[in-house]
């Protein structure tokens, strides 16, 4: 007997093994067969769909390649291979993600997704809602799958890059929002983080300077029959009623026009609402350039409360601006008074330790 007629019968034997569902029988009965035949083209197939089978997706695409190279022409290996490449980065995209909102120590460089490409510092050291913000990743990556299955166009910011889901994590979770909230988000038609806060039952408006934006965002919401409603306007006059919101956000924002947009959110927010807006920190921001015109800003948000700080640094020009001497921030500001909803968890601050006497 050559070694072929060899390889094929343990093949055959692996193939019963797998019709009992004995996969692990199956997977050394294929195993077997490339022992003897290392370019059996069929054992390599089928090792490659019970990795497949079992979401071993590294090892499915080293079969699946294999395959390719023995058969060029196999479109069904060339499109589970597709699948099989497309899984494993997503995964990998969540897992890192996930690693970078929860992680307390500071990574070494990660380059296991593009997504991650040059990070070399992520410093989140009081985090107190870790595993909060691990499910929110989640669920935001579950919005993203069910928008790009549905062909619906979202705003580019916030397809996948790490340091959007950051934001949103900490958005979510510190000022823990819920379905029973309205939402107002400023320049957020056609977002992700519009549609994940719509599909966890949040009433949810945006914004946006952009008609085309709006526009396109208004055809979205109407196919995807979700509780959002898009509008052209600008930050310091809204068209809004008096105490509308629970939360406003703001990604990037409160760049000029500082006093007159805190007081036309103060006048949109309930009592107990909060506005949460991240900022970049440091020389090569616009606005924020130190701790000083921090503290300078906070002064002037009369009727609000300041409970929280977080911040990260990354070392390379990886988003816009970022360099190694800029710092991402985030600051939630309370309006005082009662909710009515469930009252907030007081937070530490974590960034600009010369604010620690404005708690």
């Amino acid at each position: 007997m050559n070694t072929n007629d060899m390889a094929d019968n343990f093949c055959q034997a692996g193939l019963e093994d797998y019709q009992e569902k004995n996969f692990k029988a199956a997977k050394m009965n294929f195993t077997k067969a490339l022992e003897v035949e290392p370019k059996h083209l069929n054992a390599h197939f089928n090792l490659a769909i019970l990795h497949k089978e079992q979401k071993e997706y590294s090892e499915a695409i080293r079969h699946f390649k294999i395959v390719l190279e023995l058969d060029s022409e196999d479109l069904e290996s060339k499109h589970l291979l597709e699948e099989c490449e497309q899984t494993l980065k997503q995964k990998t995209e969540v897992n890192v993600i996930q690693t970078l909102v929860t992680n307390e120590q500071t990574p070494e460089v990660l380059t296991s997704a593009e997504t991650t490409k040059g990070i070399n510092k992520v410093a989140d050291l009081q985090d107190l809602h870790s595993l909060s913000k691990r499910a929110i990743v989640d669920r935001i990556f579950l919005t993203k799958k069910l928008l790009e299955n549905k062909k619906i166009t979202f705003s580019n910011d916030f397809s996948s890059h790490w340091l959007k889901i950051w934001e949103s994590s900490h958005f979510v979770a510190e000022s823990e929002v819920d379905g029973r909230m309205d939402v107002l988000e400023i320049e957020g038609a056609n977002s992700l983080f519009s549609y994940f806060l719509a599909t966890e039952n949040c009433k949810v408006w945006n914004t946006q300077s952009n008609e085309s934006i709006v526009n396109s965002a208004r055809e979205n919401n109407r196919k995807l029959d979700l509780a959002i409603k898009s509008s052209i306007q600008t930050q310091t006059k809204t068209v809004f009623e008096n105490e509308s919101f629970d939360r406003i956000f703001w990604f990037d924002g409160l760049e000029e026009n500082q006093e007159e947009i805190l007081k036309e959110f103060h006048r949109l927010l309930r009592k107990g609402g909060i506005f949460a807006f991240s900022f970049d920190f440091g020389t090569g921001s616009k606005f924020f350039k130190s701790a000083e015109v921090v503290e300078n800003f906070l002064t002037k948000a009369e009727g609000f409360e300041v409970f929280g700080n977080k911040k990260f640094q990354t070392q390379v020009n990886d988003y816009g601006s970022l360099s190694a001497s800029l710092t991402k921030g985030i600051i939630f500001l309370r309006k005082k008074g009662v909710t009515k909803l469930p009252n907030l968890r007081q937070l530490s601050f974590g960034a600009f330790p010369a604010l620690q006497d404005l708690k």
